[in-house]
């Protein structure tokens, strides 16, 4: 007897070929964007999956201060008016000296 394991539709089964996203390269206001204890909310023309990895680099307001992140985007919602809200937790963020 063998169990087989459930397809679950945010999750590709084992045997289904992932492809690498192209790269993208989005510019946001610092009106669009939240910053969470966790991670970050931002607006965007954009669809991205849920799960899809991203790295982002941010930038302070004068321009000097940087930080590298790292994370997956975790919810994606449209919104007639805005575009798309995304969400993202960050695995990682690094600073980066200006």
């Amino acid at each position: 007897m063998s169990a087989k394991r459930p397809h679950h539709p945010h999750f590709p089964a084992a045997n289904t070929p992932v492809s690498k996203a192209a790269q993208i390269q989005l510019t946001v206001s610092m009106n669009a964007v939240v910053l969470r204890p966790g991670g970050i909310e931002f607006r965007s023309i954009t669809r991205f999956s849920p799960w899809t990895e991203m790295s982002m680099d941010l930038e302070g307001n004068r321009g000097t201060d940087r930080v590298h992140c790292n994370g997956v985007v975790v919810s994606c919602t449209r919104s007639k008016h805005i575009g798309y809200r995304v969400s993202m937790v960050f695995t990682s963020l690094t600073r980066n000296k200006g």
